[in-house]
């Protein structure tokens, strides 16, 4: 074998292990990150202060992480039809909208819950992600009713209409369940991306010094999207909104007898 061929692939095997070392780095999910820094963590370098401000840190993120709330979002479409020619023409699906269910655990009973949520689009499948100037807070609660946890991920592919057209008034879940909001919200054809910042009041949850909020980006598709942890999104379009306008979610004990 060529001695050249053997150096380069060397350098080749050892850019692809220090790029997959990397990724994995940065793909660890929140609990990964705790882990690394809890008082039991065998990494020194990133382990919290063995102080007691460092002791209620450790305890403040594991909180975070247990109450994180969930998100599922599903494109809803309706269908154009498109002619190629004389009598000849098919049927394409056009994005209209997406559901959304926000799992929140049983904890928000009886508190507020305050969200931003903005559509994004990524031009060209390659440049950078820009906001879609589409006001879509109105929609995320008119659409909105609570649901029980167990129907976390069955969405269609249809748009909902607003909560105040259903007259069955469907019940809270039951009490010390999770529970799900879920709503429909109108998008531009184009948006590739759905944002969410998630606020739990105070009282529920000190989030110390920083105003730690969750954040989701979901990519939108037929199929459906899930996140489970809103700890470990970056810098998203969402976080550029002002949280005076946030929508506010009053979340009820349960259903009065």
């Amino acid at each position: 074998m060529n001695p050249w061929f053997s150096v380069a692939l060397l350098v080749a095997g050892l850019i692809y292990l220090f790029a997959t070392m990397a990724l994995n780095h940065f793909k660890q999910d929140s609990v990964g990150w705790w882990l690394s820094k809890c008082c039991w963590s065998r990494t020194l370098d990133y382990r919290y202060a063995e102080t007691a401000s460092g002791e209620n840190e450790e305890i403040r993120t594991l909180m975070q992480i247990q109450l994180s709330p969930q998100v599922h979002v599903k494109s809803t479409v309706h269908y154009e039809k498109r002619y190629l020619g004389k009598n000849d023409n098919y049927s394409v699906a056009v994005q209209n909208g997406a559901g959304v269910q926000v799992r929140l655990p049983n904890q928000v009973r009886g508190q507020s819950v305050h969200f931003n949520i903005v559509s994004s689009k990524r031009p060209w499948a390659v440049l950078p992600v820009e906001k879609i100037d589409q006001p879509i807070h109105e929609a995320f609660l008119d659409h909105g009713q609570f649901r029980k946890a167990e129907q976390f991920g069955m969405l269609t592919n249809k748009p909902a209409g607003k909560a105040s057209e259903n007259f069955t008034y469907p019940r809270m879940p039951p009490e010390n369940e999770d529970l799900i909001w879920e709503t429909w919200v109108p998008l531009d054809k184009d948006a590739t991306y759905l944002e969410l910042q998630i606020w739990y009041p105070a009282s529920l949850l000190n989030p110390g010094g920083d105003d730690k909020s969750y954040l989701f980006q979901m990519e939108l598709g037929t199929t459906g999207d899930t996140a489970i942890d809103g700890l470990a999104a970056v810098e998203l379009e969402v976080k550029a909104s002002s949280r005076i306008g946030t929508l506010t979610l009053e979340v009820a004990e349960g259903t009065p007898v």
